[in-house]
């Protein structure tokens, strides 16, 4: 819902104002799903589906082994022993989930705006052909997030709620335009104009990290931690530009330089199977330039191109899922225990003891770090995962079930895992200074021609032909090569329209008229779908009709 009031002034003087307010509510819950058969053989396994169904019966053989106690998946149906192995199924087709199963992957983002705004605008001509505008607004947003993690194979029924998020902005935001319209001899008007904008885009919460199966032995972590909220974005947006007609008429030419200075610019990345908004300071600048020419009657050209430098701002880094280690020698991925989301670095030095204590007096399994557990014993419990114990220098004793004993890996020098440096795991920071922003091209160019003719008193056809090309682009801030490298494509399509005075208009076309297939961006997945990717492809060619008709 929104609603806004204007008023705006007509006087014959110099000065002319508008001012006004809006108010907008909006609220909206964004179910995102995956379905995949195997998460519900593996839940349909461990407990039956249906909330009709008892779903784990007394005395159950959990997948850990031992009698697990009786607990329905759907808590209006009874209770029982809090200890259970049950995963509900939800039982119901696609188009009627109940959105309580654990069999599928569900992301909720409940989520309320209420903003309100009051602006003003003035204008003063202080010559005939000098004017000047200034404009100021102010905006309160009020955000309301509610947390609710998914839960893929995790045991129990529906979703709770972890907390809720209430935020609120009230910022000052405003532009100032120069317009000047001198009269010269080679051209019929032009239009000089420099102005300067500062912007603002709300902030907002991070939905929450995913719930992960816990699995005795492993140091799982249950309930990943990341950051609650992200800051709101702002820009100081500079541009100096010329619109001018020339050639009575026949010619438009128009040009401009801009300069674009952001500071905690928004950019999302997928990450434990949720999306987490990253703030970064960066620039943009660059110019444009515009043309339409009818050299005779019902014959026009069109014509734009475009560059831009994009730069993100030194002293900015984030972690990248591809290259988790920054390309740091002697250091490696690995892959946690399957019910996790996300891999984590060791040294190399680490994982060939580890290999050694499997093969030693220290046993797969006897130790929180052992095989896919090294993860969550070194990040979870802060263990040393060649030794069971907090981190020691040069430990030569390590952990078994009957106590401690020699660890099989001589010189080893013990891993601390505390270290900053590595964040907890997830990887070392990757310098981002100098590296392009996403999806922006540095160069881009349309051209286009058109004739038009009478066919009979009442009907007029044109044809018409559009091309479009641009550069090379990245798909992440990272910018690694090849994986984020978008490669540059042209697209060409055809039109015929045939229109009539009385409001018909008759359009035959032929889009993408050479079949181009191009990724024009992606995102990538969360570790545990093996980094996947998602890309977005311009549209295949298609050929149509479409007739209207214009009251």
């Amino acid at each position: 819902m929104s609603q806004e009031f204007r008023l705006a002034s007509n006087f014959s003087g110099p000065l002319n104002f508008s001012v006004g307010d809006n108010y907008l509510h909006y609220e909206t819950e964004e179910n995102y799903y995956v379905f995949i058969n195997a998460l519900s053989a593996f839940a349909n396994w461990s407990g039956k589906s249906g909330v009709e169904e008892t779903g784990c019966l007394q005395g159950f053989i959990g997948l850990q082994g031992g009698s697990e106690g009786f607990q329905n998946p759907n808590p209006v149906l009874g209770g029982g022993e809090p200890i259970q192995d049950c995963v509900y199924t939800d039982p119901n087709p696609i188009s009627g989930l109940n959105n309580y199963g654990h069999n599928y992957f569900l992301s909720q983002n409940p989520y309320t705006l209420n903003s309100y705004a009051g602006f003003g605008e003035a204008n003063y001509t202080i010559a005939s052909d000098l004017k000047l505008t200034g404009g100021i607004r102010w905006t309160e947003d009020r955000k309301r997030f509610i947390d609710i993690p998914s839960e893929v194979i995790a045991q129990g029924y529906g979703y709770y709620v972890t907390g809720i998020v209430n935020q609120q902005w009230d910022e000052l935001t405003g532009r100032a335009v120069a317009n000047w319209t001198p009269k010269l001899d080679f051209t019929d008007q032009t239009l000089v104009y420099g102005s300067y904008a500062r912007g603002y885009k709300a902030g907002g919460a991070n939905p929450p990290g995913a719930v992960f199966t816990e699995v005795p032995g492993q140091g799982d972590i249950a309930e990943p931690i990341h950051p609650l909220t992200f800051r709101p974005e702002f820009i100081n947006a500079y541009e100096l530009g010329s619109k001018n007609t020339l050639l009575d008429g026949a010619l438009t030419l128009n040009g401009d330089v801009f300069f674009y200075d952001y500071k905690a610019y928004q950019i999302s990345e997928i990450v434990d199977r949720t999306s987490i908004n990253l703030n970064f300071n960066a620039t943009v600048k660059g110019a444009e330039l515009e043309s339409s020419y009818e050299p005779i009657p019902g014959l026009r050209f069109n014509f734009a191109g475009g560059w831009e430098d994009t730069r993100i701002d030194n002293g900015q880094g984030a972690i990248d899922l591809m290259d988790r280690t920054a390309g740091t020698p002697g250091w490696m991925v690995i892959k946690p225990f399957l019910t996790q989301a996300s891999n984590c670095i060791f040294p190399d030095y680490v994982i060939q003891a580890i290999i050694n204590e499997q093969s030693g007096n220290i046993m797969p399994g006897n130790i929180p770090g052992a095989g896919s557990a090294a993860c969550g014993a070194a990040y979870n419990q802060l263990l040393d995962p060649v030794t069971g114990l907090v981190y020691k220098a040069s430990p030569t004793v390590g952990l078994s079930p009957g106590g401690l004993v020699p660890i099989n890996a001589p010189g080893y020098p013990g891993f601390d895992p505390t270290n900053p440096a590595i964040n907890d795991g997830e990887g070392f920071t990757k310098p981002l200074g100098g590296n392009k922003l996403p999806n922006a091209p540095p160069f881009t160019v349309s051209f286009g021609a058109q004739y038009t003719l009478p066919l009979t008193q009442d009907w007029a056809g044109t044809l018409r032909g559009d091309y479009y090309w641009q550069d090379y682009s990245w798909a992440r801030v990272f910018n690694d090569n090849p994986y984020d490298r978008l490669r540059g494509y042209t697209n060409v399509n055809l039109t015929l329209i045939f229109t009539n005075q009385n409001g018909w208009q008759v359009m035959l076309y032929d889009k993408n008229i050479f079949n181009t297939t191009a990724i024009t961006g992606d995102f990538l997945n969360s570790d545990d779908s093996g980094l996947t990717t998602n890309v977005f492809l311009t549209d295949p060619k298609l050929i149509g009709v479409r007739v209207t008709k214009n009251w």
